[in-house]
Order: C-alpha cells, then structure tokens, then sequence
C-alpha cells in the first residue's frame, strides 16, 4: 500500500495549552502565549539570559513558557486549576498559592515579571513581596491596567522604592477587555528615574498642603502668591526654613517643592541676607 503523498501529516500531541482568556470575575486576563513572548524579550533585554525568574500568578504558563531555558524559572498561581497546564506547557516547576504569602523556602529571583489579576490590592502586595525580595537593580514587569496609575497617592509611593518606566499596549491583546492597558517595568534602584510618568510627587505634595497654599497655586499667582502667604503668616519675613516650613506637606518623604520655594524667593522677594527674606513693598504696602 503506497503512502498518500498528499495526506496531511501526522501531528505530534499538542502540549496542554488551555486556550482559556481567564475569568473577569477573578480579574483574570490571561497572555496570549506570542504576546508573553515580546514583554519577555523586552523584559530581559540588558539583563541576560541566565537570570532567576519568578512568576507570581502564571495562570497557564504563557510567561513561564516564553523565559529562556537558561533561566531559572518558578511559577506561583493561587487558582490550582491551571497549574497542570502551566506544567505542561512550561515544563517548569508551578507552586500553589497566593505570591504575597506563600513560602518560598529562601528561593531568590532577579526578576519577577507576568500578568497579575487587574485588582489593586494584588498589584500592590505583589510589589511590596518583590521589593522585599529583590536585589538592588532588580526587575518587576507586568501587564497592568492604565488606571493603576491614575492615583497620585499609590504612584508616589512606588516611585518612593523604584524606577519606573510604563509602556501602552493594546487592549485588543484580550479579547473582551475594555480597560487600556500597560507594560510596567519596576527596577529597585536607590538612585531612582522614571519614564511616562509627570507631575505624580508634584501632585501628592500638593495635595498634602495646608488649604491657603494649595487655593495659592491654583491662581495665577501660583508659588510666588503662596510664598508670600506664608511669610505673612510669619510676620512678613523669616528665614528660608520657616517659610519651608509654612509650606511644606504633610505626609511626604520628598521635597521636589523647595527648589521651587528657593527660585521664587530669588525672583520677587527681598533678601535680608544670612538666610532670611521679606515680602516684597507691593505686599507690604497691601498689607
């Protein structure tokens, strides 16, 4: 019996790919596996390929497929339903449980990257699990979603402990999801940078300060009006550290605002010398 030269051939049995796109009641979108491919390749672009890597909610593997053999590689997924096909399509070891909590018996990682669920309580514990665990220049990338950073409060915080550098990508990547997303890289770093990402500490400051200064800069007056606020509050003049302190937030561990205090003395104040200032005659005259 000859062979049909025009049968289609046999096919190898296909690994447990589980084409499932997650569950949006559990905040769950899970990779396309070409997608995980790219953020991989982006993510451990000027790291190398001999990295440990941890990913904490790897839902069917799509990431822990996509890293490089010469890394050591560990999955984490609370849902123990799709550990097997992470498994199977990884061939990497797969841990049941929650990434913030669970044991890791003092394994350690460079890199900790993936697709968390879309909660912000999640993304959070993540982070601060990461920040504990990583060492200095080590790397947290995840798909997100953009309104993670829509927060003041939260962004400052995480650009407090990393540089940051955030990416948009489509949305389209899964179906169904209406949300924008975004590629964030976190680099645990003490001398920090930041890339997309404008005027979050100059908000959170300003949102930390007494209700005179913050109703100042939103006049046309902006530093120069609320400058002058505080040095009547101090009796028209006061060394440069009073009138930081008149001004400065609560609850802030930056001052990105003093150079802005130091300028506008500069520019339309009247210096006494040895550090102190005066209102200008125009505010004293008003006064």
């Amino acid at each position: 019996m000859h062979p049909d030269l025009f049968a289609a051939p046999a096919q190898a049995e296909p690994k447990a790919t589980d084409d499932r796109s997650g569950d949006a009641a559990l905040s769950q979108w899970f990779t396309p596996f070409w997608v995980a491919e790219e953020l991989v390749d982006d993510a451990l672009r000027g790291i190398g390929h001999s990295c440990s890597v941890i990913e904490p909610s790897c839902g069917t593997g799509a990431f822990l497929t996509a890293i490089p053999k010469s890394c050591g590689a560990l999955g984490i997924d609370i849902d123990p339903s799709v550990v097997p096909a992470a498994i199977a399509n990884s061939g990497r070891e797969v841990l049941v449980g929650d990434f913030r909590t669970i044991d890791l018996q003092g394994r350690e990682a460079e890199v900790i990257l993936g697709n968390p669920p879309f909660e912000m309580d999640v993304v959070d514990g993540f982070l601060d699990r990461a920040h504990e665990m990583l060492p200095e220049d080590g790397l947290v990338a995840m798909v997100l979603p953009a309104y993670a950073f829509q927060t003041p409060s939260r962004v400052s915080n995480w650009m407090e402990r990393f540089s940051i550098d955030v990416n948009m990508i489509p949305r389209t990547l899964f179906p169904g999801l209406s949300k924008p997303l975004v590629w964030a890289k976190y680099i645990k770093q003490s001398q920090r940078r930041f890339s997309g990402l404008m005027l979050f500490a100059e908000t959170r400051q300003i949102e930390n300060m007494r209700p005179a200064i913050r109703e100042a800069l939103a006049r046309p007056g902006t530093w120069r009006e609320a400058v002058a606020i505080a040095l009547h509050s101090l009796g028209g003049q006061a060394s440069v550290q009073a009138i930081y302190d008149a001004i400065a937030p609560e609850r802030t561990r930056t001052d990105h605002w003093k150079p802005k205090i130091r300028q506008t003395l500069q520019r339309g104040f009247r210096s006494l010398g040895n550090g102190r200032w005066e209102l200008p005659r125009e505010y004293l005259a008003a006064a």
